[in-house]
């Protein structure tokens, strides 16, 4: 395996393709909102083919449970859409725990304000590239699992 691909799962949700290194290299990222009219297979196979990626590990941000119910249905939802994708085309989807991937990334866990704001500036410090809270998230995911990956982690 040489890349992996993060996904944040969100009714927007963004996705990053990253190298497995311990010094992962951003490849391709995005977002698509995703509704009943959109695939998630359609989506991800168009990043993998023009990214020129093949069969890879699928890194999708996991559940959480927030104040609002009818948002973390569709979470879990868009999260099972994303899993079927990632086998459909070939790939192994795992997920990614939300505390586990933020605090190893951005060392704290809440409140989700300051999570977005850090992942943006994150992100913006290590590829010099200027993203949505959604791509950010789906590149740390995918950076902290390629990480993982090359320590032997998981």
């Amino acid at each position: 395996m040489k890349h992996l691909v993060g996904i944040d799962p969100g009714k927007t949700s963004g996705w990053a393709i990253v190298t497995v290194a311990l010094s992962p290299k951003l490849k391709a990222y995005g977002q698509e909102v995703i509704d009943f009219d959109t695939t998630c297979t359609a989506v991800l196979r168009g990043a993998l083919e023009a990214a020129r990626v093949g069969r890879c590990v699928v890194a999708i941000e996991g559940q959480f449970v927030g104040v609002n119910k009818r948002d973390s249905l569709v979470l879990a939802q868009n999260a099972g859409r994303w899993i079927e994708a990632a086998a459909e085309l070939g790939c192994t989807p795992t997920m990614a725990h939300p505390t586990t991937w933020h605090a190893a990334e951005l060392g704290f866990t809440s409140p989700s304000a300051a999570l977005k704001k850090a992942s943006i500036g994150k992100v913006k410090g290590l590829y010099k590239v200027a993203v949505t809270d959604h791509i950010a998230d789906a590149i740390l995911i995918a950076r902290w699992c390629a990480i993982s990956v090359f320590s032997g982690k998981l």
